[in-house]
């Protein structure tokens, strides 16, 4: 870990400034439930599951036309989807200015962002 931090640090990123670290299935829960979070990778239909949250994402989540990622990829595929939810995370976090509590154990250590439930 402190070897990824150095090679971060050497490419110009600070965490909590330009660099921060999520949880997708912390997000998924956060903006549509614990059930959601807990099966969009183990449901029977995992599929169903994803879909649903992208679509409770469309306002400000969509997808280019032709892209690499694109929407079926990323409803088929654990990786791609935890992807875009990450991504997505930190486009949040970017628009709304979220900060980390103050606590200085959190300073060496990192947090874990989340949206605010609701």
């Amino acid at each position: 870990a402190s070897q990824l931090k150095r090679r971060l640090a050497g490419a110009g990123f600070t965490l909590h400034e330009n660099l921060i670290e999520v949880s997708p299935a912390a997000t998924v829960a956060a903006l549509c439930g614990v059930r959601a979070a807990r099966g969009y990778k183990r449901d029977a239909d995992p599929w169903r599951t994803r879909a649903m949250v992208l679509e409770k994402l469309a306002d400000s989540l969509s997808f280019a036309p032709q892209s690499r990622m694109a929407r079926e990829e990323v409803l088929g595929n654990d990786n791609a989807f935890d992807a875009v939810i990450s991504a997505y995370t930190a486009y949040l976090w970017a628009r709304d200015g979220w900060t980390k509590p103050e606590d200085d154990a959190f300073a060496a250590d990192g947090w874990i962002y989340t949206p605010p439930s609701g």
